[in-house]
């Protein structure tokens, strides 16, 4: 586990560095939001759109770290904060169940025609 999570850190690591690198280059180029495209049309910057992947990027590398730095595992032990008594809790299925619903049907009525 040691091996993997060091690989991540310093896959993250890169790539952090790779993405300050861009914002230096794109706050030196000043900040341009919009660059031409290939026809001459106006279209996003290229270093806007990198800054835009590179934070999908680190955010998709640090899952694995932050479930490795997530802390212990939640028990089922309640301290109380009035008392400082320690309650044990047990889980109890919930059962749910879906109210049925009834069917009514009106029954035509016959009318009857009196002369």
């Amino acid at each position: 586990m040691t091996d993997l999570l060091a690989d991540a850190e310093s896959r993250y690591t890169a790539a952090r560095a790779r993405r300050a690198a861009v914002e230096r280059e794109w706050k030196a180029l000043g900040r341009p939001m919009l660059g031409p495209g290939s026809k001459g049309q106006l279209q996003e910057h290229p270093l806007v759109a990198m800054l835009r992947y590179h934070d999908l990027l680190l955010l998709k590398l640090s899952q694995p770290l932050r479930k490795a730095h997530a802390g212990p595992e939640p028990s089922a032990v309640i301290k109380s904060f009035r008392t400082g008594r320690i309650t044990k809790v047990e889980a109890v299925p919930t059962t749910t169940t879906k109210p049925q619903a009834t069917k009514t049907t009106t029954k035509p009525t016959a009318s009857r025609r009196t002369s």
